[in-house]
């Protein structure tokens, strides 16, 4: 699997496990966006998750990280960086994560 079928996943992913949905508390939980860049290419999250705070959103980047770089399987080249942000509601960055490939000789 491509790293493009695999970040087209992302919302996917995101869905794994239990996620509070609607009113939180008397009032909607915030919407965090899990976008990612490759290659020169994008894969923007226009849906987003909805999860309690940054904490979560932070938590949930990283879990989402470890599944699509397993799933890049030996694609990944030197000089090719990835990177997940995460953004708030707003389009706020909050955090990014990013896997540098180097030669070294």
């Amino acid at each position: 699997m491509d790293w493009r079928s695999t970040a087209g996943a992302i919302a996917s992913l995101g869905k794994i496990g239990p996620r509070f949905s609607g009113d939180f508390l008397g009032g909607s939980m915030p919407r965090y966006f899990f976008h990612v860049y490759h290659d020169g290419l994008s894969q923007l999250d226009e849906e987003g998750e909805e999860l309690s705070d940054r904490q979560a959103a932070w938590h949930e980047a990283t879990i989402m990280t470890g599944k699509i770089i397993q799933d890049i399987d030996g694609k990944l080249r030197p000089g090719k960086d990835w990177r997940m942000e995460v953004t708030d509601e707003f389009a706020q960055p909050l955090y990014a994560i990013n896997v540098s490939a180097k030669k070294m000789a």
